[in-house]
């Protein structure tokens, strides 16, 4: 399980098509600014996700493209508690939209 940030190097390759073979979702990936991160479950993009930051608490909202399961799920909130400290937040909080 990772966050990948949008400019990620995996993200900016040349080989979009390769990562995400749906030409609608790699538009609303890699968009000319702002393009959502991207959530990585056994190597493949399972959602898309959005930072926010709420006062000390880091707020990610992922989008799944399919079903996650409980055990994705937990650990997507683990990394998002690891990545917190980084983004200047003392905790994070995951919130899972509607696909």
């Amino acid at each position: 399980m990772r966050l990948l940030a949008n400019l990620d190097p995996l993200n900016a390759g040349r080989d979009r098509d390769l990562l995400v073979p749906d030409p609608a979702l790699r538009k609303r990936i890699w968009t000319a600014i702002g393009g959502p991160g991207t959530v990585l479950v056994a190597g493949e993009v399972a959602g898309l996700w959005r930072p926010a930051k709420k006062g000390r608490k880091l707020l990610i909202t992922v989008e799944p493209l399919g079903k996650l399961t409980s055990a994705a799920t937990d650990e997507l909130a683990g990394e998002i508690e690891r990545l917190a400290p980084f983004r200047g937040a003392d905790s994070g909080d995951l919130r899972l939209a509607a696909p």
